[in-house]
């Protein structure tokens, strides 16, 4: 009776599969649109942010679940939402006392350096990923990175995403052609 090495079977039981090549383009197409915004916000945020338009609050929005998403992830998500909302009031309430009025300096410069960095932050974790291979959202690579420091095992559970990177990930990884390590 031949029986299997549990190394082994620890081994593959804790490593998911690394990103295709259509999930890594995705990824650096992705990367390169958020580039291009965070370009266009930095280079141009006279006008956008002067009032609390639709597209500035959906993006605020995302910034927050981004941030709350970040924080779940090393286990800091609700008190990563409670510094958020803190800053956030405590803005509105600077900007009521100076200007009168809710939406003004300080808070929409908050809301402006929010949205921009949540822009970089994620551009710059679509390019780990990438370059680590790693599967589902792009925020995964937290998770990795300190395993990949440890010498230990590189690849943990997927993290779903809202963009849909996991789908994505998931219908590569049954192609055959993913199975065997070619190219489409």
């Amino acid at each position: 009776m031949v029986t299997e090495p549990t190394n082994i079977r620890a081994t593959q039981a804790s490593e998911t599969p690394r990103t295709g090549p259509i999930g890594r383009l995705a990824r650096i197409l992705l990367a390169a649109l958020l580039a291009w915004l965070a370009y266009d916000l930095w280079v141009d945020r006279s006008f956008i942010f002067a009032e609390a338009e639709p597209g500035v609050l959906i993006l605020t929005g995302l910034a927050a679940y981004g941030v709350h998403h970040t924080g779940a992830l090393i286990g800091r998500g609700r008190q990563a939402l409670a510094v958020l909302a803190a800053t956030a009031t405590v803005s509105a309430a600077t900007a009521l006392v100076i200007e009168g009025r809710i939406w003004a300096a300080p808070l929409n410069w908050f809301v402006w350096g929010l949205d921009l960095g949540i822009l970089v932050f994620v551009a710059v974790a679509l390019l780990a990923a990438v370059a680590l291979g790693t599967p589902g959202c792009e925020v995964g690579v937290l998770r990795e990175l300190p395993r990949l420091l440890r010498r230990g095992p590189k690849r943990a559970e997927v993290v779903s995403c809202l963009a849909g990177l996991h789908q994505l990930d998931a219908w590569e990884a049954r192609r055959p052609w993913h199975r065997r390590g070619g190219t489409p």
